[in-house]
């Protein structure tokens, strides 16, 4: 019996330490993400921006950059006008940079995003759209990740 509970007691710690190694891997390449040279449009027009932030043209990610001090995350749009500007807004607990960003989309039609934070949780980018019928700019959610 004693034998039995070390044997399990050694394949826990293995699986613990298997989900934390994923977990830090999973981390470090939804940074390294935010460069993707594999990228190429398949279609010969641009897209809006909100089916790009709503498809998988868009990536929202993040890394410790120095941990326990803060945090950043990236978001990065596919698609856009090379040339045109959008201004997003991330919303969430420990946000230490301005939470209104403007990227400007490259030749390649993308734009990226940085913010700073300071604090685990939900962090969601939104874009203002005009609403027709109420005549006011109307917050559309586009991506929300987890930071832990």
């Amino acid at each position: 019996m004693a034998m039995n509970l070390k044997n399990v007691l050694i394949l826990l710690v293995v699986l613990i330490v298997i989900v934390v190694l994923a977990q830090q891997f999973r981390n470090k390449s939804a940074d390294t993400s935010m460069v993707d040279e594999t990228s190429s449009q398949q279609d010969a027009g641009e897209i809006g921006l909100f089916d790009a932030f709503q498809d998988q043209r868009s990536e929202i990610s993040f890394a410790h950059v120095v941990p326990v001090e803060y945090s950043e995350v990236y978001f990065l749009v596919r698609g856009g006008t090379p040339g045109e500007t959008k201004l997003v807004t991330l919303e969430g607990p420990g946000i230490i940079s301005d939470k209104d960003q403007i990227a400007t989309f490259d030749a390649q039609g993308e734009a990226r995003y940085t913010w700073r934070i300071n604090r685990y949780g939900t962090y969601s980018v939104y874009e203002d759209f005009y609403d027709d019928t109420t005549q006011q700019d109307v917050p559309m959610l586009m991506k929300s990740v987890e930071v832990n």
